[in-house]
């Protein structure tokens, strides 16, 4: 006798994640995007432009600040993070 097999539910493929931001802020205030410096004004561009590229799954913001780094400078970082729609931020130190 052939029973009908049930099924719970198909295994939907897993989505990867997207990959991390990297950032560092050193004592001078200076923000580098991996490695690379930029400016606050153009960080914020850049943010938009990578939780554009997958809206349902933005990346993570890893943020690496020296201790006597601004506060208004991670102040800035982080509304911008916002305002691009980053939720998961972590801090390196």
């Amino acid at each position: 006798v052939d029973l009908p097999q049930r099924v719970i539910n198909p295994s939907l493929p897993l989505r990867q994640p997207s990959p991390p931001i990297d950032l560092r802020v050193d004592a001078g205030n200076q923000v580098y995007w991996n490695d690379n410096p930029l400016d606050l004004d153009e960080l914020g561009r850049k943010m938009e432009e990578e939780a554009r590229k997958d809206p349902a799954n933005p990346p993570a913001l890893r943020i690496d600040a020296a201790p006597d780094s601004g506060y208004e400078v991670m102040a800035r970082i982080l509304g911008q993070a916002k305002e691009a729609g980053i939720k998961k931020i972590d801090s390196m130190r």
